[in-house]
Protein backbone atom coordinates (compact mmCIF):
# COMPACT_ATOMS: atom_id res chain seq x y z
CA UNK A 1 0.00 0.00 0.00
CA UNK A 2 2.80 2.41 0.86
CA UNK A 3 4.68 1.93 -2.39
CA UNK A 4 1.47 1.74 -4.40
CA UNK A 5 -0.18 4.91 -3.07
CA UNK A 6 2.29 7.26 -1.40
CA UNK A 7 3.94 9.58 -3.89
CA UNK A 8 6.12 11.69 -1.58
CA UNK A 9 7.75 9.97 1.38
CA UNK A 10 8.65 13.27 3.03
CA UNK A 11 5.15 14.75 3.01
CA UNK A 12 3.06 11.55 2.78
CA UNK A 13 1.19 12.95 -0.21
CA UNK A 14 -0.65 10.09 -1.83
CA UNK A 15 -2.85 9.08 -4.74
CA UNK A 16 -6.19 7.47 -4.00
CA UNK A 17 -5.44 4.52 -6.26
CA UNK A 18 -2.46 2.86 -7.88
CA UNK A 19 -1.57 0.78 -10.92
CA UNK A 20 -2.92 -2.74 -10.52
CA UNK A 21 0.33 -4.44 -11.47
CA UNK A 22 2.77 -2.62 -9.20
CA UNK A 23 5.31 -4.78 -7.33
CA UNK A 24 5.99 -3.66 -3.78
CA UNK A 25 9.07 -5.92 -3.68
CA UNK A 26 10.76 -3.23 -5.78
CA UNK A 27 10.29 -0.80 -2.89
CA UNK A 28 9.68 2.12 -5.20
CA UNK A 29 6.55 4.11 -5.81
CA UNK A 30 4.37 2.81 -8.63
CA UNK A 31 2.79 6.08 -9.77
CA UNK A 32 3.74 9.68 -10.23
CA UNK A 33 1.92 12.27 -8.13
CA UNK A 34 -1.25 13.56 -9.73
CA UNK A 35 -3.06 16.80 -8.98
CA UNK A 36 -6.31 14.97 -9.72
CA UNK A 37 -5.82 12.43 -6.95
CA UNK A 38 -7.16 13.92 -3.73
CA UNK A 39 -5.59 13.20 -0.39
CA UNK A 40 -8.91 12.39 1.25
CA UNK A 41 -9.15 12.02 5.02
CA UNK A 42 -11.05 8.74 4.78
CA UNK A 43 -8.36 7.12 2.63
CA UNK A 44 -5.61 8.29 4.97
CA UNK A 45 -7.51 7.08 8.02
CA UNK A 46 -7.92 3.62 6.57
CA UNK A 47 -4.27 3.44 5.52
CA UNK A 48 -3.25 4.23 9.09
CA UNK A 49 -5.57 1.46 10.26
CA UNK A 50 -4.18 -1.12 7.84
CA UNK A 51 -0.57 -0.24 8.60
CA UNK A 52 -1.38 -0.52 12.31
CA UNK A 53 -2.92 -3.94 11.67
CA UNK A 54 0.19 -5.10 9.82
CA UNK A 55 2.37 -3.84 12.68
CA UNK A 56 0.22 -5.57 15.29
CA UNK A 57 0.50 -8.91 13.52
CA UNK A 58 4.11 -8.78 12.35
CA UNK A 59 5.94 -6.13 14.36
CA UNK A 60 6.99 -4.54 11.07
CA UNK A 61 8.72 -1.28 12.03
CA UNK A 62 8.17 0.29 8.61
CA UNK A 63 4.39 -0.04 8.95
CA UNK A 64 4.46 1.62 12.36
CA UNK A 65 6.62 4.43 10.98
CA UNK A 66 4.30 4.99 8.01
CA UNK A 67 1.25 5.06 10.27
CA UNK A 68 3.02 7.56 12.55
CA UNK A 69 3.99 9.85 9.67
CA UNK A 70 0.50 9.82 8.20
CA UNK A 71 -1.08 10.51 11.60
CA UNK A 72 1.32 13.39 12.21
CA UNK A 73 0.52 14.85 8.81
CA UNK A 74 -3.20 14.92 9.53
CA UNK A 75 -2.77 16.13 13.08
CA UNK A 76 -0.83 19.08 11.69
CA UNK A 77 -3.90 20.25 9.76
CA UNK A 78 -6.51 19.38 12.40
CA UNK A 79 -8.15 22.62 13.53
CA UNK A 80 -6.85 23.52 16.99
CA UNK A 81 -10.20 24.73 18.35
CA UNK A 82 -12.84 22.74 16.49
CA UNK A 83 -10.96 19.46 16.09
CA UNK A 84 -12.26 19.12 12.52
CA UNK A 85 -9.93 17.76 9.85
CA UNK A 86 -10.11 19.01 6.24
CA UNK A 87 -10.81 16.94 3.14
CA UNK A 88 -7.13 17.10 2.25
CA UNK A 89 -3.92 18.09 3.99
CA UNK A 90 -2.78 19.91 0.88
CA UNK A 91 0.19 19.21 -1.35
CA UNK A 92 3.63 20.79 -1.35
CA UNK A 93 4.30 19.56 -4.89
CA UNK A 94 1.21 21.19 -6.38
CA UNK A 95 1.23 24.16 -3.98
CA UNK A 96 -2.17 23.24 -2.57
CA UNK A 97 -3.04 24.39 0.96
CA UNK A 98 -5.24 22.29 3.23
CA UNK A 99 -8.90 22.38 2.19
CA UNK A 100 -10.99 24.80 4.29
CA UNK A 101 -13.95 22.37 4.20
CA UNK A 102 -14.70 18.82 5.19
CA UNK A 103 -17.45 16.27 4.69
CA UNK A 104 -19.28 15.49 7.91
CA UNK A 105 -19.81 11.84 6.98
CA UNK A 106 -16.19 11.36 5.89
CA UNK A 107 -14.80 13.04 8.98
CA UNK A 108 -16.96 10.89 11.28
CA UNK A 109 -15.86 7.75 9.45
CA UNK A 110 -12.20 8.81 9.72
CA UNK A 111 -12.59 9.15 13.49
CA UNK A 112 -13.71 5.51 13.60
CA UNK A 113 -10.71 4.53 11.45
CA UNK A 114 -8.38 6.20 13.93
CA UNK A 115 -9.90 4.16 16.75
CA UNK A 116 -9.69 0.97 14.70
CA UNK A 117 -5.99 1.68 14.26
CA UNK A 118 -5.53 2.49 17.95
CA UNK A 119 -7.06 -0.85 18.95
CA UNK A 120 -4.54 -2.68 16.77
CA UNK A 121 -1.58 -0.61 17.94
CA UNK A 122 -2.26 -1.39 21.59
CA UNK A 123 -1.49 -5.05 20.92
CA UNK A 124 2.23 -4.19 21.02
CA UNK A 125 3.93 -1.89 23.58
CA UNK A 126 5.68 0.12 20.86
CA UNK A 127 2.33 1.05 19.38
CA UNK A 128 0.88 2.64 22.52
CA UNK A 129 2.10 6.24 21.93
CA UNK A 130 0.56 6.38 18.47
CA UNK A 131 -2.59 4.67 19.78
CA UNK A 132 -2.98 7.43 22.39
CA UNK A 133 -2.39 10.10 19.75
CA UNK A 134 -4.97 8.65 17.38
CA UNK A 135 -7.53 8.28 20.15
CA UNK A 136 -7.21 11.95 21.03
CA UNK A 137 -7.47 12.90 17.36
CA UNK A 138 -10.58 10.73 16.94
CA UNK A 139 -12.41 12.29 19.88
CA UNK A 140 -11.62 15.80 18.66
CA UNK A 141 -12.83 15.02 15.13
CA UNK A 142 -16.00 13.40 16.42
CA UNK A 143 -16.83 16.31 18.70
CA UNK A 144 -16.25 18.81 15.91
CA UNK A 145 -18.69 16.95 13.68
CA UNK A 146 -21.21 16.37 16.46
CA UNK A 147 -21.40 20.04 17.37
CA UNK A 148 -22.13 21.29 13.86
CA UNK A 149 -23.25 18.49 11.55
CA UNK A 150 -26.93 18.29 12.49
CA UNK A 151 -29.37 21.03 11.57
CA UNK A 152 -32.44 20.44 13.79
CA UNK A 153 -34.66 22.88 11.90
CA UNK A 154 -34.23 21.07 8.59
CA UNK A 155 -33.43 17.72 10.23
CA UNK A 156 -30.47 17.14 7.97
CA UNK A 157 -26.88 16.16 8.57
CA UNK A 158 -24.96 18.80 6.69
CA UNK A 159 -22.90 17.31 3.90
CA UNK A 160 -20.27 19.99 4.32
CA UNK A 161 -18.72 21.76 7.29
CA UNK A 162 -16.12 24.48 7.37
CA UNK A 163 -13.01 23.39 9.24
CA UNK A 164 -13.36 26.41 11.50
CA UNK A 165 -16.59 24.88 12.82
CA UNK A 166 -19.15 27.00 11.03
CA UNK A 167 -21.94 25.39 8.96
CA UNK A 168 -21.41 25.17 5.22
CA UNK A 169 -24.49 25.20 2.98
CA UNK A 170 -22.86 25.45 -0.42
CA UNK A 171 -24.56 22.28 -1.57
CA UNK A 172 -22.94 19.05 -2.60
CA UNK A 173 -20.22 18.94 -5.24
CA UNK A 174 -21.86 16.04 -7.10
CA UNK A 175 -25.14 17.89 -7.65
CA UNK A 176 -25.99 21.55 -7.91
CA UNK A 177 -23.94 23.88 -5.77
CA UNK A 178 -25.83 26.48 -3.72
CA UNK A 179 -29.44 27.45 -4.32
CA UNK A 180 -28.25 30.65 -6.03
CA UNK A 181 -26.56 28.56 -8.74
CA UNK A 182 -29.73 26.58 -9.29
CA UNK A 183 -31.85 29.72 -9.49
CA UNK A 184 -29.55 31.16 -12.15
CA UNK A 185 -29.70 27.93 -14.14
CA UNK A 186 -33.51 27.75 -13.94
CA UNK A 187 -33.80 31.17 -15.57
CA UNK A 188 -32.01 29.76 -18.60
CA UNK A 189 -33.64 26.34 -18.53
CA UNK A 190 -36.92 26.20 -16.49
CA UNK A 191 -37.10 22.37 -16.32
CA UNK A 192 -34.04 22.50 -14.09
CA UNK A 193 -36.41 23.47 -11.29
CA UNK A 194 -36.67 19.72 -10.68
CA UNK A 195 -32.91 19.59 -10.11
CA UNK A 196 -32.24 19.08 -6.41
CA UNK A 197 -29.72 20.96 -4.31
CA UNK A 198 -28.29 18.41 -1.89
CA UNK A 199 -27.35 19.87 1.49
CA UNK A 200 -27.11 16.67 3.46
CA UNK A 201 -28.71 13.36 4.41
CA UNK A 202 -31.87 13.03 6.48
CA UNK A 203 -32.78 10.21 8.82
CA UNK A 204 -34.86 8.45 6.18
CA UNK A 205 -33.82 10.11 2.97
CA UNK A 206 -30.82 9.18 0.83
CA UNK A 207 -27.35 10.42 1.54
CA UNK A 208 -26.84 11.26 -2.13
CA UNK A 209 -28.59 11.11 -5.45
CA UNK A 210 -26.95 7.83 -6.49
CA UNK A 211 -27.75 6.08 -3.19
CA UNK A 212 -30.15 3.13 -3.11
CA UNK A 213 -30.43 3.35 0.68
CA UNK A 214 -31.97 5.95 2.95
CA UNK A 215 -30.34 7.42 5.99
CA UNK A 216 -27.34 9.24 7.43
CA UNK A 217 -24.16 7.45 8.50
CA UNK A 218 -22.95 10.14 10.91
CA UNK A 219 -25.04 9.02 13.95
CA UNK A 220 -23.64 5.48 14.08
CA UNK A 221 -20.05 6.55 13.45
CA UNK A 222 -20.21 9.08 16.28
CA UNK A 223 -21.91 6.50 18.50
CA UNK A 224 -19.01 4.12 17.92
CA UNK A 225 -16.54 6.82 18.98
CA UNK A 226 -18.69 7.49 22.05
CA UNK A 227 -18.86 3.80 22.91
CA UNK A 228 -15.13 3.18 22.58
CA UNK A 229 -14.04 6.30 24.46
CA UNK A 230 -16.90 6.86 26.91
CA UNK A 231 -17.11 10.51 25.90
CA UNK A 232 -20.05 12.13 27.68
CA UNK A 233 -20.43 15.10 25.36
CA UNK A 234 -20.87 12.80 22.38
CA UNK A 235 -23.49 10.88 24.34
CA UNK A 236 -25.37 14.09 25.11
CA UNK A 237 -25.38 15.16 21.45
CA UNK A 238 -26.57 11.76 20.27
CA UNK A 239 -29.33 11.75 22.89
CA UNK A 240 -30.56 15.09 21.59
CA UNK A 241 -31.02 13.59 18.12
CA UNK A 242 -33.12 10.62 19.25
CA UNK A 243 -36.55 12.36 19.43
CA UNK A 244 -36.21 13.48 15.79
CA UNK A 245 -35.02 10.02 14.78
CA UNK A 246 -38.00 8.30 16.41
CA UNK A 247 -40.48 10.76 14.92
CA UNK A 248 -39.04 10.38 11.43
CA UNK A 249 -39.02 6.60 11.76
CA UNK A 250 -42.70 6.54 12.69
CA UNK A 251 -43.56 8.40 9.50
CA UNK A 252 -42.31 5.55 7.32
CA UNK A 253 -45.03 3.33 5.90
CA UNK A 254 -43.08 0.96 3.72
CA UNK A 255 -39.74 -0.61 3.01
CA UNK A 256 -39.10 1.98 0.30
CA UNK A 257 -39.26 5.70 1.03
CA UNK A 258 -40.91 8.41 -1.03
CA UNK A 259 -37.48 8.95 -2.62
CA UNK A 260 -37.45 5.34 -3.83
CA UNK A 261 -34.71 4.22 -1.43
CA UNK A 262 -34.57 1.25 0.95
CA UNK A 263 -35.00 1.86 4.68
CA UNK A 264 -33.32 -1.26 6.08
CA UNK A 265 -29.72 0.01 6.18
CA UNK A 266 -30.76 3.16 8.01
CA UNK A 267 -32.87 1.19 10.47
CA UNK A 268 -30.03 -1.23 11.12
CA UNK A 269 -27.56 1.58 11.79
CA UNK A 270 -29.98 3.45 14.06
CA UNK A 271 -30.73 0.29 16.03
CA UNK A 272 -26.98 -0.13 16.50
CA UNK A 273 -26.61 3.51 17.56
CA UNK A 274 -29.47 3.25 20.08
CA UNK A 275 -28.08 0.06 21.60
CA UNK A 276 -24.71 1.78 22.05
CA UNK A 277 -26.50 4.70 23.72
CA UNK A 278 -28.30 2.29 26.02
CA UNK A 279 -25.01 0.68 27.00
CA UNK A 280 -23.43 4.07 27.64
CA UNK A 281 -26.31 5.63 29.59
CA UNK A 282 -28.11 2.55 31.01
CA UNK A 283 -31.34 4.34 30.00
CA UNK A 284 -33.89 1.72 28.91
CA UNK A 285 -35.65 4.33 26.76
CA UNK A 286 -33.00 3.84 24.08
CA UNK A 287 -33.34 0.08 24.13
CA UNK A 288 -37.12 0.50 23.72
CA UNK A 289 -36.54 2.84 20.78
CA UNK A 290 -34.19 0.31 19.16
CA UNK A 291 -36.81 -2.40 19.64
CA UNK A 292 -39.48 -0.22 18.03
CA UNK A 293 -37.37 0.27 14.92
CA UNK A 294 -36.50 -3.42 14.83
CA UNK A 295 -40.15 -4.42 15.12
CA UNK A 296 -40.90 -2.23 12.11
CA UNK A 297 -38.50 -4.16 9.90
CA UNK A 298 -39.68 -7.69 9.21
CA UNK A 299 -37.91 -10.16 6.98
CA UNK A 300 -40.24 -11.87 4.52
CA UNK A 301 -39.20 -15.51 4.25
CA UNK A 302 -38.19 -16.52 0.74
CA UNK A 303 -38.01 -12.93 -0.48
CA UNK A 304 -34.95 -10.80 -1.16
CA UNK A 305 -36.21 -7.60 0.40
CA UNK A 306 -37.13 -6.10 3.75
CA UNK A 307 -40.70 -5.08 4.45
CA UNK A 308 -41.87 -2.55 7.01
CA UNK A 309 -45.12 -3.48 8.73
Amino acid sequence: MYYGLVTDAATMDFNRYCDFAFNDADQRFSMKPSANHGRFDTAAGRMIHWWATCFARTGDADCLAWAQKMADRWQAVQHAKTGIIPFTFGSSLFKRPPDPKTGSDGAALTAVSYLDAAAELRKRPAGKPLADQLTQMAVKVALGVARQAYDPKRRIFRARLNVNGTPNDEGHRYETRPQSDKSAAVKLDPPLEQWKVFYGARFYQPGNYWELYAGATVPLDLAQVMSRTGNEELAAVLRSWVPDLIEEGRKQRGAITSDGTWTFRASGEYIHMLVLLWRQTKDAHYLDAAREIADGEKVVQGESFIWRS
